[in-house]
């Protein structure tokens, strides 16, 4: 959860939140970023690096804003999807648009770091 969200109070209080609904928040921002690595490739090679690594940003700002305007639960566990995806999305593409633009000499050396 971003910064300990899930230990404050007025989060628990408000969502009624228990252990298993912790743990769901939790877990499902591993589920977008699971299915983010699988279809980042596929949006790469199709429309490119630069407007992969745009609109995972995008995507990773929209699940932002939908897990901030958050009313119940459901919606808070969908933002946290779409949140994870984004991000999983841009992550990988910018890993790989960043190492394709280095220098030849040091491309080996920005994989790796």
């Amino acid at each position: 959860m971003p910064n300990g969200l899930n230990i404050l109070p007025s989060y628990t209080d408000y969502f009624n939140a228990n252990a298993a609904t912790t743990g769901l928040n939790t877990a499902s921002l591993f589920v977008g970023g699971f299915f983010g690595p699988l279809i980042s490739g596929i949006i790469a090679d199709r429309y490119g690096l630069r407007p992969a690594v745009f609109w995972g940003s995008v995507l990773t700002l929209v699940g932002i804003m939908l897990q901030t305007a958050a009313q119940i639960i459901a919606l808070f566990v969908v933002a946290r999807i779409v949140l994870g995806f984004g991000s999983a999305v841009s992550g990988i593409a910018g890993c790989v648009y960043l190492a394709e633009t280095f220098p030849s000499k040091y491309r080996a050396w920005a994989r790796f770091r």
